[in-house]
């Protein structure tokens, strides 16, 4: 199996499990809000497109680019999470 497969199915999986707790959020009222959800799985679909992109041998700029991006998607869910009650 090649590491490009490996890394669209999770990211396949990660899109699931999205929408598999915003279904049960709609059906139960309980589990994370959208906003906290997207915060919460964006960083780690955000690295694996720039694992995909290292995959596909891609240009730098856009290993970088997801890079940075899983970054501020990182520090915006930190910061979320660090004001919390």
């Amino acid at each position: 199996m090649s590491a490009t497969l490996i890394v669209d199915i999770l990211v396949i999986f990660t899109i699931l499990e999205a929408a598999g707790l915003l279904l049960w959020r709609r059906l139960k009222g309980t589990g994370p809000k959208l906003k906290t959800l997207l915060t919460m799985l964006a960083p780690g679909l955000f690295v694996m497109l720039a694992m995909r992109a290292l995959a596909y041998e891609q240009s730098w700029l856009w290993i970088i680019t997801w890079t940075n991006f899983a970054l501020i998607a990182h520090l915006i869910d930190l910061r979320r999470r660090w004001h919390e009650p």
